[in-house]
């Protein structure tokens, strides 16, 4: 767990797949307003296990552009 302020230039690359979405540059401006906690989990289902704890119940389903997994 580290808390970090994500710059533009991280943000592009850590979720340059989605860049001609159009969710893309709010994405972008939410990710770097401020900082945040960045957790390293794995293991079977580890995303979904992280949104059912920490999540609120129903927002990840309903505006799953705003939790984008990516995988190392």
């Amino acid at each position: 767990m580290k808390m970090l302020h994500v710059t533009r230039e991280l943000a592009h690359r850590h979720y340059g797949a989605h860049v001609d979405k159009p969710f893309f540059e709010g994405l972008v401006q939410f990710i770097t307003s401020s900082p945040l906690i960045a957790i390293a989990v794995e293991g079977e289902s580890a995303v979904d296990v992280v949104r059912q704890r920490w999540a609120r119940p129903t927002l990840w389903k309903q505006r799953p552009a705003q939790y984008v997994a990516t995988s190392a």
